[in-house]
């Protein structure tokens, strides 16, 4: 009896340890209470942010991949932030891959200029 009550003790603190180590994605909501003026969007429940006044950024490098989608809101409300809304960009701004397919950045189309935004990934 001692015996089980220890090995359950046991299997109870290494589950409560490991639960703390899972890490999500930074949601709209984290970003602009921290941010209130961040650049982001949302696509595929993943927060994209705005990177291309970055220093670190050689924007040469990504070329514009086939169209994901368009941008259906813009606004600046935490509550039911989704995919395809975005905080600065206009409803019906055209958004594509990049010629590696990676998720990791998506480029922008406003008029003849490219934005650049990179995926906000915890891990």
């Amino acid at each position: 009896m001692k015996k089980i009550l220890i090995y359950q003790l046991v299997m109870l603190f290494i589950l409560v340890g490991c639960s703390s180590a899972v890490k999500t994605n930074p949601t709209a909501r984290s970003i602009l209470a921290d941010n209130p003026q961040a650049d982001i969007l949302q696509y595929k429940d993943v927060v994209y942010r705005n990177v291309t006044e970055e220093e670190w950024l050689d924007s040469s490098t990504y070329i514009k991949g086939e169209k994901l989608g368009e941008i259906a809101k813009r606004t600046t409300s935490t509550l039911f932030f989704k995919n395809c809304y975005a905080t600065k960009l206009k409803a019906g701004t055209s958004f594509f891959a990049t010629n590696n397919n990676s998720f990791s950045m998506i480029i922008v189309e406003i008029g003849d200029k490219q934005l650049l935004y990179q995926a906000l990934l915890e891990g």
